[in-house]
């Protein structure tokens, strides 16, 4: 998931299974973080994964903002799979 929207606070809570393996990219500029400090983000963005659920990580790149650079994402995106 890039930019982390399922661990957002949504009108409507996001379905996501126990079971889910799930690979959390997310910029620590990105504008959805709004007021929140980084370490805030990220502590609000683990809240939301399911209670049980031990197949989700989190990569939080501090210096990405909403969407990732192409040679970002190029970089990260094989160590994710």
């Amino acid at each position: 998931v890039i930019n982390g929207g399922c661990a957002m606070k949504l009108p409507k809570a996001v379905h996501w299974p126990t079971q889910a393996i799930s690979f959390l990219l997310m910029g620590g500029q990105d504008y959805f973080r709004g007021a929140m400090s980084l370490e805030e983000y990220v502590a609000d963005a683990k809240s939301r994964v399911p209670a049980g659920n031990a197949t989700t990580a989190i990569l939080f790149v501090n210096e990405m903002p909403h969407m990732p650079q192409s040679t970002m994402l190029a970089a990260a995106l094989p160590q994710m799979l």
